[in-house]
């Protein structure tokens, strides 16, 4: 008998000590499930001493640590069309309308497919009666068409495009306004979305939302700018920021190319003068962190990392001293890197900033792309050529892409294009 309650009592501990290992686990697994949604809590660095490196240029003949692909922009084939207009069109009446073959004016990226606006009416007076908007594929080179317009009729002319989550965004002029719109396949029309009388451009793309810049000349050598944010699960369209300033690049463009004063990257920042104060502090919903200078370029931030250019001087073809600021907030560092005559225009993709030479009209010189690491000052030439025109650069998605032209005339039929994507 007395062996029986001792095996039932060896059965009700065993029990106990089951059920409070049981619970002890669920109550483990309950503040671990609250340590992760727990926000990081705002950081003013205004009183911080981030430890200063100053880190030394090395360039570097070794492969580039980004997947880069390269791309003859002309040698795509989008087919030919008879544009629909006659009227006020530079053709030869006396012959036989003619067939032109699809030239890309504007394109985007979306993970591994491009997107680009093809124009048959290159040759018009009246405007673009002739246009489609194409996919490709770089991988496969298979182009699809997913929208095609023909009308002599039209007014209408696109001026950029964007793509985020297999859609397709575009903004188009006529003689009223400017229109933000989505593509809808297989209907042969846009969607509008955002209408302005300003002029506007894609700024940037992520999963889930699109970002355009709204700006105007305000006659000095300034931009006025907003930012706007389109959510494209609810379909809101949201302004991020309102009159923001662009300094000038120093170059006449039809659109700000020079240091804005907001950033969307990883996190959305924004430049803030103190009260009393000619320099910056560069601001997120994260951190405060005073930049120590007057013309801070933000080129990425983050909840634990700030990336920044300072430019000494006006010189735009970038013969001055420009330095490359790189803050880890988790380190405590703040990383210093001289990188003058890389470059004047800047992008981050990955872990590494993309330097360029975007206004070297002149020069017949080979010139480079260089990849760089800010925190050991590793970076990775990428030879561009020489005699060629460096036309642009933008970022969505994670993803740059690069465009050029070879010779440098822009006049020369013999002129290609290229695009490089840098991922």
């Amino acid at each position: 008998m007395k062996k029986l309650l001792c095996i039932l009592l060896a059965l009700c501990m065993s029990c106990a000590a089951l059920s409070c290992s049981e619970s002890k686990k669920d109550s483990k697994t309950d503040t671990v499930a609250e340590e992760t949604i727990t926000e990081k809590p705002f950081i003013d660095c205004t009183d911080t001493r981030f430890k200063e490196i100053t880190v030394n240029l090395s360039i570097t003949d070794g492969e580039p640590p980004i997947s880069l692909t390269d791309l003859n922009i002309d040698s795509i084939d989008f087919g030919e069309c008879i544009p629909s207009c006659t009227a006020n069109c530079i053709h030869d009446t006396a012959q036989p309308p003619e067939s032109y073959r699809g030239i890309a004016e504007y394109f985007c990226t979306d993970g591994n497919m491009l997107y680009f606006v093809v124009n048959y009416d290159i040759n018009c007076a009246a405007g673009c009666h002739e246009f489609a908007i194409f996919s490709y594929s770089p991988e496969s080179a298979e182009t699809s068409e997913l929208y095609h317009l023909s009308d002599a009729d039209n007014e209408q002319y696109i001026t950029d495009i964007m793509a985020t989550d297999g859609e397709v965004y575009v903004i188009y002029a006529d003689t009223a306004c400017r229109t933000f719109a989505k593509i809808e396949r297989g209907s042969e029309q846009f969607r509008d979305i955002y209408s302005s009388s300003k002029n506007m451009q894609f700024y940037e793309s992520e999963s889930n939302r699109v970002i355009l810049q709204e700006y105007t000349d305000s006659g000095t050598n300034e931009w006025v700018e907003s930012f706007i944010e389109y959510d494209t699960d609810s379909g809101q369209v949201n302004i991020l920021r309102e009159n923001c300033r662009t300094e000038s690049s120093g170059y006449p463009v039809a659109r700000p190319t020079g240091t804005p004063d907001f950033s969307v990257t990883a996190i959305t920042a924004w430049r803030e003068k103190p009260e009393g104060s000619r320099k910056y502090d560069i601001v997120s919903d994260y951190w405060r962190i005073p930049s120590g200078v007057t013309n801070p370029q933000i080129i990425y931030a983050s909840p634990e990392k700030l990336i920044f250019i300072v430019s000494i001087g006006t010189d735009y073809i970038g013969n001055n001293k420009t330095e490359l600021h790189s803050l880890d907030l988790e380190k405590g560092e703040h990383y210093i890197l001289d990188i003058t005559s890389l470059g004047d225009s800047f992008c981050y993709v990955n872990g590494f900033v993309i330097a360029m030479k975007a206004y070297d009209y002149y020069s017949n010189e080979e010139k480079s792309v260089y990849c760089i690491s800010p925190e050991n000052g590793i970076a990775f030439p990428i030879t561009m050529g020489s005699n060629c025109f460096i036309w642009d650069m933008n970022n969505s998605n994670g993803t740059m892409l690069l465009s050029l032209s070879t010779p440098s005339n822009d006049y020369d039929s013999n002129s290609e294009r290229y695009l490089y994507i840098f991922k």
